[in-house]
């Protein structure tokens, strides 16, 4: 599902560990907008804060 949110700078700022597959088929930061099928359109959607919220799961220290 492609995001449709303004796209704001805080968006456009990568995580080092979260990545997108990109349509030259390469793996690359994540950045807003993660999908490029409707460039027109594309926005913000849920998949860059689900891996960053999953990045800083996986980080975390086991208790």
């Amino acid at each position: 599902m492609a995001g449709r949110g303004m796209v704001e700078e805080q968006d456009k700022a990568p995580h080092p560990r979260v990545l997108k597959f990109t349509k030259e088929n390469a793996w690359a930061l994540a950045t807003n907008p993660l999908h490029f099928d409707k460039p027109t359109i594309a926005g913000v959607g849920l998949g860059s804060s689900f891996g960053r919220a999953r990045r800083r799961i996986l980080t975390r220290p086991s208790a």
